[in-house]
């Protein structure tokens, strides 16, 4: 039973290596909100999104960490994509846009880094998971990395 069970385990991996190689090397942006229920590639966004969503989308993705995310998580290498997810929007009690850019493959969505972007678009801070979860503003969220 065991040697039955590894060599469906040994099939599977080859497959999925197999599987892998065949596929395109470049690395799609997905976009989603947290309420979708399937994570939306960047090229196949339907209409459904709204003008503020792109918009929130736009001043994420023109972010230098953003920009170069791809580059420094190797994602082609990988077989993941960055992904840019509206959390949560800004109600009585919260008074930001909450956007995770994360990597996402077949499995599961990983967040990387957390911002909150104030209600008129005037601010955007870095959620410091590490750090007590204080809201940092970019500059001092870069001064603290070294960028």
């Amino acid at each position: 039973m065991i040697k039955l069970i590894s060599c469906f385990l040994c099939a599977g991996i080859f497959y999925t290596a197999c599987k892998s190689k065949n596929q395109s090397s470049s690395v799609a942006i997905q976009k989603t909100t947290s309420s979708d229920s399937i994570t939306k590639p960047f090229n196949d966004i339907d209409t459904s999104i709204s003008s503020l969503d792109d918009s929130l989308y736009h001043i994420i993705e023109s972010l230098s960490e953003v920009k170069n995310f791809s580059k420094r998580y190797d994602l082609k290498k990988l077989d993941k994509n960055l992904r840019i997810e509206i959390a949560q929007r800004p109600d009585k009690s919260f008074p930001y846009f909450w956007i995770k850019v994360g990597v996402v493959d077949q499995y599961r969505f990983q967040p990387v880094y957390n911002f909150y972007i104030t209600k008129d678009y005037r601010q955007i801070l870095y959620l410091d998971t590490v750090n007590d979860d204080s809201l940092l503003t970019l500059k001092n969220w870069r001064r603290t990395r070294g960028w």
